[in-house]
């Protein structure tokens, strides 16, 4: 069966409806990777999660959700991580694959 996305007004986020027990997808290596290496930036830029959140428009636990690997980010979310850090995702992604 498919999966039925409906996209937010602000399209930030999409949402499945209409799948039931859906399983969630965990996060791969390569996934948490990418995700280290924007949290290393963060960090060393001085940026505080709840600083990532303020600047991507999203609440400081769902920042520490994404990173954890608890819940999945958006490509507008990584994209707007990206930019905060001063990346694109193209580096972000070279990065990740050099770890």
């Amino acid at each position: 069966m498919g999966q039925v996305f409906a996209a937010t007004k602000s399209c930030r986020t999409a949402t499945m409806v209409g799948v039931a027990n859906a399983p969630k997808a965990l996060p791969t290596q390569r996934d948490m990777a990418i995700l280290g290496v924007i949290d290393s930036a963060r960090d060393q830029m001085g940026i505080t999660q709840q600083g990532l959140a303020l600047a991507i428009g999203v609440s400081q636990s769902q920042v520490s959700r994404i990173f954890s690997g608890q819940r999945p980010a958006t490509l507008p979310e990584l994209l707007d991580m990206c930019g905060v850090v001063g990346m694109t995702l193209s580096e972000v992604a070279q990065r990740a694959g050099e770890c």
